[in-house]
This record gives structure tokens, sequence and C-alpha cells, in this order.
């Protein structure tokens, strides 16, 4: 059996830009894939160089020229990270420039301080920062050749797990939406773990950001059918612009925190920690406190009464107790992200409060 050792070093974006140059350095072997990322993910990788937040691993293959006597670093895995940053600091080392496909701009959802600034008006201590950044690198040993680099990626996605729905958006849309709902789900961490509604296992794949997406369209349209597709459209329909965006923050974030100050500490044995049944208790209480379709302005809301909390803690003794119709009963065991049960148990919450 063969054993192959790799060497893990690191190189700085320098590194890189200087290979180009002096044209030790080839992006696009045969067996990579061609660049296809979008501006806005372009952008969300800068930001998240400029901030000094890590990212995957690059892969090179090291080659010796023979007649040139000197060393050719291929780049195994890692063609697009390097791209961006080519394109944003030194666009003319990418020989393949195109003006319609490699340009990008630092956007406002990310990066508001350097919004639309190119690389040399940026403040001498973030070009530094660019440029000095350090990629953790795997160097492939020299004799590998292309049948041993595709075993190897064959090998390291063996073993993966398909992404999900959340995150495959996440990987699609680097928007307005997209950074909203990250934004505040993540602002949430602790109360999702504190109140049982996501495991730890369900928050590694997304679960909590998808959630926290579904209640930003309940907000924009009202009560509806959970699906995929539904939930793909509010992504792409709001990745340019989401002129609702400070409203929805502002409405989900206040309608948590009187939940957690008013239910929290009771919420964990309840039924509403099961998700479905949160999301139609968010429901009810947006209704009480805004009601449900109006206008996403800045409003005064109307507030909740004990004896509406009052009321959740009745209907969640009903439900416990069997105490509920059957029709709710059924809406509450079976089909909980149609649109009709949905309806039935939010209309049921909201009787009570």
């Amino acid at each position: 059996m063969e054993h192959w050792i790799l060497k893990r070093t690191t190189f700085s974006v320098t590194d890189f830009m200087s290979w180009m140059r002096a044209g030790e350095l080839t992006l696009s072997p045969s067996f990579q894939r061609r660049p296809v990322w979008k501006p806005k993910a372009k952008a969300f990788f800068l930001d998240t160089i400029i901030r000094g937040l890590p990212v995957p691993i690059i892969f090179v293959r090291e080659k010796t020229d023979v007649d040139n006597l000197k060393t050719v670093r291929e780049i195994v895995d890692g063609q697009q990270r390097l791209r961006t940053i080519f394109s944003f600091v030194e666009p003319k080392l990418l020989k393949d420039f195109k003006k319609n496909r490699d340009p990008f701009e630092l956007l406002k959802t990310y990066t508001p301080e350097f919004a639309g600034v190119s690389f040399n008006e940026l403040p001498k201590e973030v070009r530094e920062q660019i440029l000095g950044y350090e990629f953790s690198v795997d160097v492939l040993p020299r004799n590998a050749d292309d049948a041993d680099v595709l075993a190897i990626f064959k090998r390291l996605n063996a073993t993966g797990v398909r992404l999900n729905a959340q995150e495959l958006r996440n990987a699609e849309y680097f928007g307005e939406f997209s950074a909203s709902v990250d934004k505040l789900a993540l602002r949430n961490l602790g109360r999702w773990r504190r109140w049982g509604l996501f495991s730890e296992d369900a928050i590694a794949r997304m679960e909590e950001t998808e959630f926290v997406s579904e209640l930003y369209i309940l907000l924009l349209a009202g009560i509806f059918g959970r699906t995929k597709r539904t939930i793909d459209g509010f992504y792409e329909e709001y990745d340019e612009a989401f002129p609702d965006r400070a409203q929805c923050e502002k409405r989900v974030a206040l309608l948590l925190d009187l939940i957690d100050e008013e239910y929290g500490d009771e919420l964990k044995e309840s039924i509403f920690q099961r998700r479905p049944l949160f999301f139609v208790l968010f429901a009810a209480l947006y209704e009480r406190l805004y009601g449900l379709g109006s206008a996403l302005d800045a409003s005064k809301h109307r507030p909740i009464s004990k004896r509406a909390w009052a009321g959740v803690r009745g209907a969640n003794r009903d439900f416990k107790r069997g105490k509920v119709s059957e029709e709710v009963q059924e809406a509450a065991a079976r089909r909980t992200t149609h649109k009709s049960s949905r309806q039935i148990l939010v209309n049921f919450i909201v009787e009570r409060l």
C-alpha cells in the first residue's frame, strides 16, 4: 500500500502573487473546475479575508520545471479563492481576465465601510491585511499525477454528508436577505440552545437559519406552506435588495425578546418546544402585536397583556391534556408545514390570547 506524506504549511497572498508574476503558479490545471463564483460570493470571501477569518485549506501540487530550473506550483483546490483576490488586488495577473466575469466590488451588506472602494483606495492597514493574509496549504508530493489527485479528492468527499436545502442556499445567495437571516440566527444562538428548539447537530446543519428565514417570510407574506421552493423564492427575490430588512430584523428580534422574557423559562417543557408549534406561537403573537399581513413600516406595536400570556399557558395545558378539538389535534400531529394546518393552529392560539 502506497503511503503519502502531505506537507502542511502556510503561504501568504503575496507569496501566491509573486509566484503568479514569475510564471511559477498555475491556477487552472486540466482537472480544475472553471471560475464560477458570482460577484456577491467574491465580495463575501474578500470580507472574510479582511476580517482575518479562516477559510478552507488550499491544495497545491509542486512540479519541477527542469528546462527553466524552477518549481511550478499547480492549484489543485483553491483556484476561485485566489482568482478572487487577484482580480481585486491586481487584475493583470490573470491572463484570462474578463471584464464581464471577474471584476466585483465590496458590498455594503458585508463591508459597509468600504463598499465600492477599490483595493488602492483602501486604508493602508486593510491593504496590508489582505496581502499578508496566510492560507493553510497542503502540498501534494511531487510524484502525484492527475489520477492520484482525483483519487485524493474522491476520498475527501467520500465521507461527506450531502448538503441540505439551507446549506445549498447559503452557498448560492450572499445578498441582503441571506445576510440578515444569518445575522439574526447567530444572534439568538444561546436561545435556540436554551429553549431546546435545535440540537447541536441541527445548528451545525443550519436548521436554525432556515427557521429564521421562515419567520421573515411570515412577516412578508403571512401564513404560508413551508416548501423548499417557497423559501428559495424569497432568497432569490430579495438577494439584490431587501427594502424591509430593518423592519424584519427589528420585529423578529422584538418578538423573540418578548417570548424569552415572558415564557422563556417554560418553553423547553411546553408543546411550543416543537419547532412547528413554536412557529405557530410566534405567528399568533405577531398577529396580536402587529397583525399578520400588516405593512412593514415603523408603526408602534400593540402590547401583549398578562392575560394573553396566560392564554398561551392555557393552550399548552389543554394540548397536553388532550382538551383540544380533533381538528386542532390533527393539525398539530400531521402536515404541520401545510398552510391550512398552520392556519388552524394559529387561529386556536389567537383565540386564547
